[in-house]
């Protein structure tokens, strides 16, 4: 039996990937004998339907089963039609994710195996009202909302799925612009100045995916899959390596602070997190930095030259309470609420990078 494995590598001892649309490649398994073969994934730097893509080319190349950490619904559509099962499996090895499905500890998903959000709406008394601020009216507190039907609630969750691949392409986009415009700025230029050191310090980037320098900064500190660890030392890059987040698509506070300080990192740079993400790194004597965009390199170099410093509790997550709630609020299980803000990210971000390109011009 032929199966496929998204992976971060290229053969066995590779890291089984936690994404499917956007692994680095597909280890294909025949299951009888452990040969192998190893695919790049094409549709790891696709603008858009990564997940379509990437599941049609597991589907021609004749895979009978899938094994990944998660699966969108609209990759899983595609598998379902084809009548290919999704095996879910976590931490370990291509190897190991094929060993534990010959043996049976692997049962398929039934449905998509992306993160899953809860239902709280708008009964909670501080859910948001029509114009974004917080609900005050007395029959939005009082009354809780009814559930949708269960296609209405699929097809739901499958918009705002394909909306987050769209938002993913478009920071992979902005990413590739923002680069040439450090380039365009650097050229005849010296070295700005910023940070100096000859310590070696651990920064650690929430990642987008696990091209190390080249990836794409994700917005959210917990939820992004990958972590780039990059040290630097005299403003020089002496080591990258990409991790993956091993609480990617789960809410647990507090325990990616304690992740990213057994990693030995310093610096917490991402585009944004809460006030209690905030206080747990500091806690841990690591310095949160929000704000960062773009590639992971040009992050990186914001910060080194000092243009990038500071932590504040993201909006949507002060809007709702976030910052200061001892439970995970509503907006931390609403997908369009973090969907909303990313677009919101995206726009100041793109205002920023047509204010240098006119500095630019006029110079």
């Amino acid at each position: 039996m032929k199966i496929a494995v998204s992976s971060d590598g290229t053969d066995l001892e590779a890291l089984a990937s936690p994404v499917f649309g956007r692994c680095a490649a597909f280890v294909f398994v025949e299951t009888e004998t452990m040969a192998f073969e190893a695919v790049a994934n094409p549709a790891l730097t696709s603008p858009s339907g990564a997940g379509i893509q990437a599941a049609q080319l597991v589907i021609e190349r004749g895979a009978q089963a899938v094994i990944t950490g998660h699966v969108g619904p609209n990759a899983y559509a595609v598998f379902a039609s084809a009548g290919v099962r999704v095996y879910p499996f976590a931490n370990g090895t291509v190897r190991q994710a094929v060993e534990a499905f010959k043996a049976g500890h692997l049962q398929p998903v039934a449905g998509a195996s992306a993160p899953a959000h809860g239902g709280l709406g708008m009964g909670g008394g501080r859910g948001p009202g029509m114009d974004g601020g917080r609900g005050a009216g007395v029959a939005a507190a009082a009354l809780p909302s009814a559930a949708p039907p269960p296609a209405e609630a699929d097809a739901r969750e499958q918009g705002l799925a394909a909306l987050g691949e769209q938002l993913a392409a478009a920071r992979g986009q902005l990413a590739q612009v923002l680069e040439g415009l450090d380039r365009l700025e650097q050229h005849g230029s010296g070295p700005a100045p910023g940070r100096s050191g000859t310590q070696t310090v651990r920064i650690a980037v929430s990642a987008d995916d696990n091209r190390g320098l080249d990836g794409v900064v994700s917005p959210h500190f917990g939820r992004c899959p990958y972590y780039v660890l990059v040290d630097v030392a005299d403003r020089q890059v002496r080591d990258v390596r990409a991790i993956e987040n091993p609480y990617y698509g789960q809410h647990a506070p507090g325990v990616v602070p304690e992740f990213i300080h057994r990693q030995g990192a310093q610096v917490m740079l991402t585009g944004g997190m809460g006030g209690r993400a905030i206080a747990y790194f500091q806690q841990y004597g690591i310095e949160p930095v929000t704000g960062a965009f773009g590639s992971v390199r040009h992050a990186l170099g914001q910060y080194l030259s000092g243009a990038l410093q500071g932590a504040a509790p993201c909006r949507e997550s002060v809007a709702h309470g976030h910052e200061l709630a001892p439970e995970p609020s509503p907006y931390e299980q609403d997908e369009a609420g973090r969907l909303r803000e990313e677009i919101e990210m995206l726009e100041r971000q793109l205002n920023e990078a047509l204010e240098r390109l006119n500095r630019l011009q006029a110079g």
